[in-house]
């Protein structure tokens, strides 16, 4: 990935990156682990298993636990190409890729990549990482008991960590070693030193990127996946600034008293310059882009953007004093911040330089509350016809928010949110 001077920030799945590993530096622990829970008829296949689609069919029809239908195939095209949408086009391509991958490449080469494709929980994508984060080794290190640990995540990464979920991963670990055992893969000997080895989880991350990276290029990659790119390499060209980010990263690490934090900047043709938040390490969950949180008075210049529209102008003038305003047989009795209020009227320029909530709710009320609803149900924001959604009752995320005020700075011109320029695809 480039940012928008032309510079490299960001790679991914580079044979050159240490977190990249070969298969035969995976010991046999991880790989006949993997196998047996996740694909034990990998071997014989050629992209997708007949029977176990069936028991899963079966499985689903009558109300069993799904044990997954899904060869490693499947599951490495899903990692590299498709995106995790439950639609049967999707289902269908996922077959197509996994047959084509099949046709190409030999299983060792497969599993290789996959391997380095799973994710597995804060962050971590791929075995290397995966063995150094949770036990710092390398995947040939890692014990039979480390192994079915690791293994045990991947069925669903954040009801299984170890590191959130200690619980749900040890009794899902004790039934990938228990089904070892049942099918002959390891001894009795083998399981009961596994069963009661002592699992130690050392967290010891290595961050190769920045916060901000590791948040932007999730997005990249979210706009990759609804793109029909069928190359596996490419030079992505983005509107991520680096110096910028490097800015608001060296700000967040000087302010370890911020616990709560979203940043999101635009340049003036709705291109992402930066989308981040903190601790990418704790949680991949990115709150300038998918958090919701109730806007507050930032909704004003969109209220007094339709009053003017209305036909009110920045000196049209309401009282601003202590009010209760009775809508629908209900009492309605907003406030001004500090219970400060000018006791005389006041006109929309003041009133929006002050943030006074009793002109906003009189306006608001002046034009009819459908005008604000309106207004937000173009920018696709979903809202209860209250009088307090003058005051910011409406939720929406900060990216989503950022490209409501960017339209106001581009003269009511409005573009999609994007991070990409444009691709240059490398097969």
């Amino acid at each position: 990935m480039y940012d928008r001077e032309n510079r490299v920030f960001y790679e991914i799945n580079n044979l050159h990156e240490s977190s990249y590993v070969r298969i035969e530096d995976i010991n046999e622990n991880i790989i006949k682990t993997i196998i047996e829970i996740e694909d034990k008829r990998f071997y014989k296949h050629k992209g997708f298993d007949l029977i176990s689609i069936t028991k899963a069919f079966i499985n689903n029809l009558s109300g069993k636990p799904i044990m997954g239908g899904s060869t490693i195939t499947q599951q490495y095209v899903k990692n590299i190409y498709l995106s995790n949408e439950k639609s049967l086009l999707r289902k269908i391509r996922e077959l197509y890729f996994a047959v084509k991958i099949e046709s190409i490449y030999s299983k060792e080469e497969i599993l290789e990549g996959y391997l380095n494709t799973i994710y597995f929980n804060h962050g971590i994508y791929g075995i290397f990482d995966a063995c150094k984060y949770y036990f710092n080794k390398t995947p040939n290190e890692i014990s039979l008991a480390e192994a079915s640990t690791l293994i045990a995540i991947i069925k669903s990464p954040a009801t299984y960590s170890p590191v959130t979920n200690l619980e749900n991963n040890t009794s899902r670990k004790e039934i990938i070693l228990k089904t070892l055992l049942n099918n002959k893969k390891i001894t009795e000997n083998e399981y009961n030193l596994s069963i009661n080895e002592e699992i130690i989880i050392t967290k010891t991350k290595y961050q190769k990127y920045s916060n901000s990276v590791l948040f932007y290029k999730d997005i990249v990659l979210d706009e990759i996946k609804k793109t029909a790119l069928k190359s596996r390499n490419f030079d992505i060209y983005t509107s991520f600034d680096i110096d910028v980010n490097n800015f608001i990263d060296t700000y967040i690490n000087d302010n370890p008293i911020l616990s709560d934090l979203a940043i999101v900047i635009l340049d003036n043709n709705a291109n992402i310059v930066a989308a981040t938040s903190k601790n990418y390490k704790y949680s991949t969950f990115n709150p300038s882009t998918s958090s919701l949180r109730m806007i507050g008075s930032a909704i004003k210049p969109m209220l007094y953007y339709e009053a003017l529209n209305y036909g009110m102008s920045s000196i049209s003038k309401f009282k601003s004093e202590e009010t209760i305003f009775y809508i629908n047989k209900k009492v309605y009795e907003p406030k001004n911040f500090n219970n400060k209020y000018e006791n005389k009227k006041i006109t929309m320029a003041y009133a929006l330089a002050t943030s006074d909530n009793i002109y906003a709710v009189k306006t608001h009320l002046y034009i009819g509350s459908n005008k604000l609803i309106s207004f937000l149900n173009k920018f696709d924001v979903e809202s209860q016809n209250y009088p307090s959604l003058a005051l910011g009752t409406a939720e929406m995320s900060l990216l989503k928010l950022t490209s409501i005020y960017n339209t106001f700075s581009r003269l009511g011109v409005y573009s999609d949110p994007k991070t990409i320029s444009y691709i240059n695809s490398n097969n």
